[in-house]
C-alpha cells in the first residue's frame, strides 16, 4: 500500500513538473545509478555503526577495568591498614 502511494506521489510530481516546465527528460539509467549510490551509502553507514559499537565496547571495558582496579587497590589498602592496626594493638 505504501509503495503504491509513493509511486502515485512520484507520478503526480512528474505530471505537475510536465505541466509547469514542459518537456521532462528522464534517463533510464538514473534509477540503477541512484540505487548503487544508496546501497554504497547504506553499506558505509553499516560499517560506521560497527566501528562505533566497537569504540563503545572498548570504552565500556576500560571503565570497568578502572573500577575493578580501584576496588582492588581499596581492598589492598584496607587489608594493609587493618593488619598494621592489629600489630599495634598487640
Amino acid at each position: 500500500m505504501l509503495l503504491f502511494f509513493n509511486f502515485y506521489i512520484f507520478i503526480l510530481y512528474f505530471f505537475f513538473l510536465y505541466l509547469f516546465i514542459g518537456n521532462i527528460d528522464i534517463s533510464v539509467n538514473d534509477l540503477p545509478r541512484e540505487l548503487d549510490e544508496r546501497n554504497y551509502k547504506l553499506s558505509k553507514n553499516e560499517k560506521l555503526l560497527k566501528v562505533l559499537k566497537l569504540k563503545d565496547d572498548i570504552i565500556w571495558n576500560l571503565i570497568n577495568e578502572k573500577k575493578n582496579q580501584e576496588e582492588n587497590e581499596i581492598t589492598y589498602i584496607r587489608e594493609k591498614s587493618h593488619n598494621e592496626i592489629a600489630e599495634w594493638a598487640k
